[in-house]
């Protein structure tokens, strides 16, 4: 055997018994957490990351700044999938109280091959007597029996608020359950205007952000015959999906999504096929062209951007050839200022709580 090959082997067991050896000791903690609650009233996150895909520790990020500040008076006790014995939500089900609130993560969470959406159906019927509230998704279920499954689940609970991010996953979600949907943006919406990511760089090149897996639609000829196009200006190419250890995560997820966007803040354009790093790219102005998927999230995702106030920021590409115009049309346009407008915040994430516990805000 190489021995490159069998220390590649080596090196990947530590890893896999490194990891697992951490989620025993997360588990304890866990368990030791909820346990020694006594009478605080508590705000419940189910299935957050414990993974290393940017997009979906960024919108951690998102949900546990708002619920700083819109339970500031709730105990906040997350529990990723990997961390959730029966034994711990057995417990939780005894501590629960009717002031408490749990929330599933958002996300791609809703689709027949998920491996989380066999946990969040047994969270939304093990947990009848609770409002519980799914933060936004995108769906696309087409198997029957996990509709089957998934519909045993939701349309048993009268207390159940399904978000969802696009209008292609509202129609399917409301042919399928029928608890409460809404129609809300990807939660990391909620950082754009921020001025805490206006971080004045200077900014030079093109960055690609591309996807990698199921959801590609274009072939790396294709997108290499894109970059080859570009022939004054240096091309870097990266993903949302990074190797990073579980235990940097939850001790240091707000510094390592502030790196990366202001990795993002030092280019003068973005071309991604991933909806965050389209996402990532308006939290610091960046000008950014988004292509294809193989699914519906970024032709729908796109359109929440409005032209009042994104028209210099953000475009949809529907072929390469379109994306390339896009892109030299931007170019031209030089430095923009850094984008302020609060419209996300404004019309949706400082409205959420007032929706969710039946209270106008105006």
């Amino acid at each position: 055997m190489n021995i490159n090959h069998l220390l590649r082997q080596i090196a990947g067991k530590c890893r896999y018994l490194n990891r697992q050896l951490l989620i025993c000791h997360y588990k304890r903690c866990l368990y030791q957490e909820v346990e020694r609650n006594k009478g605080e009233k508590v705000v419940y996150l189910f299935s957050n990351p414990t993974h290393s895909n940017l997009g979906d520790q960024a919108q951690t990020v998102c949900i546990l700044r708002w619920f700083a500040t819109n339970f500031s008076q709730h105990k906040v006790i997350c529990v990723p999938m990997d961390f959730a014995t029966p034994k711990l939500l057995n417990l939780i089900e005894t501590r629960l109280r009717s002031e408490d609130i749990l929330f599933v993560h958002s996300g791609y969470l809703i689709y027949n091959q998920h491996p989380h959406l066999p946990f969040i159906c047994e969270v939304v019927k093990r947990y009848k007597n609770n409002k519980i509230v799914i933060f936004p998704q995108t769906v696309l279920l087409t198997d029957k029996d996990v509709i089957l499954r998934t519909q045993e689940a939701f349309n048993t609970h009268r207390n159940l608020i399904l978000m969802c991010r696009d209008e292609v996953s509202l129609s399917n979600a409301q042919k399928l359950f029928t608890c409460r949907t809404l129609l809300f943006p990807d939660f990391v919406t909620s950082l754009i205007g921020n001025s805490e990511f206006a971080f004045g760089n200077k900014r030079a090149d093109i960055l690609f952000v591309l996807r990698n897996d199921g959801e590609k639609y274009y072939s790396d000829e294709e997108l290499n015959n894109l970059k080859s196009k570009f022939t004054d200006l240096r091309i870097d190419t990266t993903d949302t999906t990074i190797q990073l250890g579980m235990s940097k995560w939850i001790s240091h997820r707000d510094d390592i999504i502030k790196d990366y966007l202001e990795c993002f803040s030092h280019y003068r354009l973005v071309i991604t096929d991933r909806y965050h790093g389209a996402i990532f790219s308006q939290i610091v102005s960046t000008p950014t062209i988004v292509l294809s998927s193989a699914d519906h999230k970024l032709s729908s995702g796109v359109k929440w951007f409005p032209k009042e106030q994104f028209t210099n920021y953000i475009a949809y590409a529907n072929d390469l050839d379109e994306a390339y115009q896009l892109a030299i049309c931007f170019l031209r346009q030089g430095e923009i200022p850094f984008n302020e407008s609060k419209y996300f915040n404004e019309n949706y994430w400082n409205k959420l709580y007032g929706m969710i516990m039946g209270i106008n805000i105006v």
